[in-house]
């Protein structure tokens, strides 16, 4: 680290970048929580669809019967194929932005924050929670979005 951005940044600084790193990674886990919900949504109907397509083929075997299950299988197919294309898809690119971007600031934050507690006199509680809060961040690469 440059001892000039150290000099530069101050405490009020450091606080606003962790509070926008934190609100960062709140969007990231609310994003893989929609991805979950809908995956979930996905594989609920997948079972509804197979407990339903059994009970009417066990109930009778015609072609009509058989019709309908076909046309059963296509609809859920492309309801699955909606639900991933529009759904999911588009906020994979935008969970490995933000990630990116607060992993980036998080390293950046937990190599300042020794340099601006000792400059600036932090006491042992402060600097205690800033390493708590640092914390709850990966270290390192983004994890690859599924």
């Amino acid at each position: 680290m440059r001892d000039s951005e150290t000099e530069q940044t101050t405490t009020a600084e450091f606080d606003a970048a962790l509070a926008h790193a934190e609100r960062l990674l709140g969007t990231v886990r609310d994003l893989r929580r929609a991805i979950s919900r809908l995956r979930l949504a996905e594989i609920a109907a997948a079972a509804a669809w197979v407990l339903a397509c059994a009970l009417v083929r066990t109930g009778s075997a015609s072609s009509r019967t058989d019709a309908l299950l076909v046309v059963a299988v296509i609809t859920y197919a492309g309801l699955a194929l909606a639900v991933e294309t529009l759904g999911v898809r588009p906020l994979v690119p935008r969970i490995r932005r933000d990630e990116r971007s607060m992993i980036e600031l998080v390293d950046t934050l937990r190599e300042l924050s020794p340099h601006l507690a000792r400059r600036e006199g932090w006491s042992g509680m402060r600097q205690n929670l800033v390493r708590t809060r640092l914390g709850q961040f990966p270290i390192g690469v983004p994890r690859e979005s599924r």
